[in-house]
Parts: C-alpha cells; sequence; structure tokens
C-alpha cells in the first residue's frame, strides 16, 4: 500500500477512477481497486452460449445465403407497421432471433443457413390453468400440430391486483402436447401470470405470445 504526500488542505477519501484514497493513523493512503469479475449465471451462460453458435453460422455463410438472409430482413420491415420501419431489422438481427431461438428447444439442432420459405401462423390449441402442488397445471384442448411446440412463459406478480407486462415473461418449458395434454409448470409459492407461444421447431420461427391467466399457487 502506498503514502500519498500531496498539497492538500485536510484529509481526502473516497475513490477516483480504479483508485481509493483514505485517511488513517499513518497518513493518507492509496490503493488500486481490484478487478472484479462478473458473475455469470447458468441461464446468462446458455445465452451467451447461443449467440456465439449464431453469430459462428452467419459468418461462416455463402454469398448466396447472405443475400436470401438481407432478401427475407426485407420482407419483414415490410410486415411492420409504419411507425417501426424506421431502421428495421437487420439480416442479422432476423438470423439470429431464428436461430437462438432454435437452440433454446434444442441446444445440439442444426441451424438452418438460409430463411424459412414460408410464413409461420402458429397453431390452434386452447389451454385451461389450475394450481397443483409445485406448480401450474396447463391443459390443452388437443395436441399441437406436427413439427410445433408450445413454449409456456410466467411471470411472477407481487399480488393478485398487479397488472402483467408482456416483456417480463420468462420461459419456463416447451412442450409438443400429445395425448397427455396437460404439463405441469414448476413453480414456487405465489401469484403467477402464464402466457402461451408456438414455435416452429425446425426454423425458430414463433408467433406472439398469449396471455393464459393467473393462478394463485
Amino acid at each position: 500500500m502506498a503514502r500519498v504526500k500531496a498539497a492538500i488542505v485536510g484529509p481526502i477519501s473516497g475513490r477516483l477512477g480504479g483508485v481509493v484514497f483514505a485517511d488513517t493513523p499513518w497518513g493518507m493512503t492509496m490503493r488500486e481497486l481490484p478487478e472484479r469479475s462478473p458473475r455469470v449465471s447458468a441461464a446468462q451462460a446458455e445465452v451467451r452460449m447461443r449467440l456465439a453458435r449464431a453469430s459462428a453460422a452467419f459468418r461462416a455463410m455463402t454469398l448466396e445465403q447472405a443475400a436470401a438472409w438481407r432478401a427475407y430482413a426485407v420482407a419483414l420491415n415490410g410486415d411492420l407497421p409504419q411507425s417501426r420501419r424506421s431502421g428495421g431489422i437487420s439480416a442479422q438481427q432476423a438470423f439470429n432471433a431464428l436461430a437462438t431461438k432454435l437452440l433454446q428447444i434444442d441446444p445440439e439442432a442444426e441451424i438452418p443457413l438460409t430463411p424459412p420459405s414460408d410464413p409461420f401462423g402458429g397453431d390452434a390449441l386452447a389451454f385451461t390453468l389450475a394450481s397443483v402442488s409445485g406448480g401450474v397445471q396447463v391443459s390443452a384442448d388437443r395436441p399441437n400440430a406436427p413439427g410445433v411446440v408450445t413454449e409456456l412463459m410466467q411471470q411472477r406478480l407481487p399480488s393478485v391486483h398487479c397488472r402483467t407486462y408482456l416483456q417480463r415473461y420468462r420461459t419456463g418449458t416447451f412442450t409438443g402436447f400429445d395425448a397427455g395434454l396437460s404439463v405441469v409448470l414448476p413453480v414456487a409459492s405465489g401469484v403467477w401470470a402464464v402466457a402461451a407461444r408456438f414455435v416452429r421447431a425446425s426454423t425458430g420461427q414463433v408467433v406472439a405470445p398469449m396471455e393464459l391467466g393467473m393462478v394463485v399457487v
């Protein structure tokens, strides 16, 4: 630890950039702040892995594949409302959105290097919710169509009087509803809002989420 002599009236203490000053019985001292390694959660590590794989696949494209994704992005921007077309979505953003969703369903999946050839309209399931031990039971009135999975999402609320926000839903699980027609979304005790959206498993295409309701667990 270094001692500092300076023409300063009175003691000083505090942080300046990466240095901390302190007034001690032995004079004013100065020390460098230690470098901190940010803690990365398992979920954050998975997100980084998916983005890294998507970025590597995007960089490895051929000229023809790159041109196809640019055309795909242009088509997507044409479907946006006029108020949201400023800037628009880029080819890489369009590719990453599909690739990362695909890898979220199956981390070992092979990422398609050509854009989807047709739009995705979702599925026709209707859902009901019930509170059960250990979570929320989500039941569907029919199986998913072939090649379609359901992404179930949850949002914890402070009380039954609070509203929900679409951007605050977090993915709980992906499931292909089959003959069983129900799955349990594991959550802790509390008030939970549940939403669902349909995903084309082969491309990562999604439709807008639909809110299914609230349950007290």
